[in-house]
């Protein structure tokens, strides 16, 4: 009797361990992260292109087998209404019937949703707006965007957080100052976290249109190394807005980074196990799925898609002009020896009647002479959504835009001084020495002609952003688009040669 009593002891000993161990495991969830990011409105897949929303279309698909909806979370980080005929044809439409295809639970807006004006982007968000987290654009006239989210998935609670690019008033050129406001979104998460707290959430994650970055960022665009240190409870951050492909580190005491680079050529996969009995992560793991060329393709059944590709690919195979008889190339620098600064300058003068232009070189396409020029050439010639601004400055305002521009001139964002001849001391600092043919008039107003890009500022140039919101100035937009200024530039001298001139000496 005493030797079966133990041995029932013993047993029911076993089956309490057992049976706990088994609670325990219970209460530990394995959910899934999917994030896209900067896929910049390459939906379909394309020749010649490695990367498009339908091959991310198949990764999801795949990530989807294994983990039911319930135990996965599907969210994009921004970039995502521009970067392709299709969607600058769509005003950014198309990208956006994407995500409800795919099925997203997330869209946090980047900067480049603006480039069709913020009118648009309130527009388009008002239409997506089950989809939009974004905790520090304030539209001025209506609600907020809703800020943060509780997701449930596998039984546990996942606060997630939305965040823009924090330095949209350097991307804003400034007309749509009364439309919104943007903040930091460091402020917004020592707002918003305490909050967020009380609904006692097992997982918090941000997903931020900013990039983490080793070093200090001067201008303040990317706040995450700065995030990741306060904000240590921050189980996981998604970044975006530099395209790096980041698989995932560990970022200051606590928190989780994952970055799925851009164009559509990966898919980021964070697998995270959350113990919903102690509301804490107990596990991240994270990797990059990248798209291949022989990654299929699934195909977008939207009518608004079916269209709009139709449409698109009309216009990518039209010819503009016949012939080039002249090559345009981005080698060189603008103001000195750039053709395609060059170009744009004229396109720029002819289109607004400007004396004088700024402008560099947007993007790596050469214009081949010899060969025609087609749809896909000029947009990837001119892959922005740009218009014309002028202003009305002095000679001396000139010289220091050319100065200020000058320090940064081996930045992407450079931009040379065409029409007026300029003379560079040791230091840099430039002298007007004609404006046309003419010495420069101290006391007259020159028209001057900018992209919508170069008048924002972009953080770099404080001055040229001083100098053109006085009211001297007189700052105002063409609304001309500056790809419809190159076109019609080329079509009109389709025989005469590219007139090249050394502007800065």
């Amino acid at each position: 009797m005493k030797r079966g009593f133990i041995l029932n002891k013993m047993a029911i000993g076993l089956y309490f361990l057992l049976a706990l161990a088994g609670f325990l495991n219970a209460a530990v969830v394995e959910i899934q992260i999917l994030q896209t990011t900067d896929v910049h409105g390459c939906v379909f897949q394309e020749e010649g292109r490695q990367g498009s929303w339908q091959q991310l279309g198949h990764l999801i698909a795949e990530q989807r087998k294994q983990y039911d909806d319930n135990h996965l979370l599907l969210v994009d980080c921004g970039d995502s209404c521009q970067g392709t005929l299709l969607a600058t044809l769509s005003s950014g439409e198309a990208p956006l019937q994407v995500l409800r295809e795919l099925r997203y639970d997330i869209w946090v807006p980047g900067n480049h949703e603006m480039d069709f004006g913020v009118p648009r982007f309130l527009e388009l968000s008002r239409q997506y707006r089950d989809l939009v987290l974004c905790s520090n654009f304030h539209p001025l006239q209506g609600e907020d965007f809703c800020a943060w989210k509780m997701f449930e998935r596998g039984g546990a609670r996942i606060a997630v957080i939305g965040a823009t690019a924090s330095y949209m008033s350097h991307w804003l050129n400034g007309k749509d100052d009364n439309l919104c406001r943007v903040t930091k979104a460091v402020d917004e998460l020592q707002r918003l976290l305490p909050e967020i707290h009380a609904a006692r959430p097992d997982m918090i994650i941000l997903a931020a249109h900013q990039g983490w970055l080793e070093g200090n960022d001067a201008r303040g665009v990317n706040e995450i190394a700065a995030i990741s240190e306060k904000f240590p409870e921050i189980d996981l951050i998604l970044g975006a807005h530099t395209h790096r492909f980041l698989p995932g580190q560990r970022l200051g005491r606590h928190t989780w980074y994952l970055q799925s680079g851009c164009k559509g050529r990966a898919l980021g996969v964070a697998t995270v196990k959350i113990d919903t009995a102690k509301h804490e992560v107990v596990d991240i793991s994270s990797s990059l799925k990248y798209v291949s060329k022989s990654t299929p393709a699934v195909p977008l059944v939207s009518p608004v898609l079916q269209k709009w590709q139709r449409v698109c690919q009309e216009q990518l195979d039209e010819i503009l002009v016949a012939k080039l008889p002249y090559a345009v190339t981005p080698e060189g620098r603008p103001g000195v020896n750039c053709s395609a600064s060059e170009l744009f300058c004229l396109a720029l003068a002819k289109a607004s009647g400007a004396e004088v232009v700024f402008h560099g070189a947007l993007a790596t396409k050469t214009l081949e002479a010899g060969k025609p020029v087609t749809g896909k050439d000029v947009f990837a010639f001119v892959p922005y959504e740009n218009t014309i601004f002028t202003a009305k400055l002095t000679a001396g305002e000139i010289e220091q835009i050319v100065t200020e521009q000058w320090a940064q001139r081996d930045v992407y964002t450079y931009c040379g001084v065409w029409g007026a001849r300029v003379k560079l001391d040791a230091q840099g600092t430039a002298t007007v020495l004609r404006v046309g043919k003419d010495k420069p008039d101290a006391g007259k107003r020159y028209l001057v002609a900018f992209n919508s890009f170069t008048v924002a500022g972009g953080g770099r140039y404080p001055l040229l952003r001083k100098i053109l919101q006085t009211a001297a100035a007189e700052l105002q937009d063409t609304g001309i688009s500056t790809r419809k200024a190159v076109v019609d530039y080329l079509q009109a001298n389709q025989q005469a040669p590219l007139p090249m001139e050394r502007w800065i000496w």
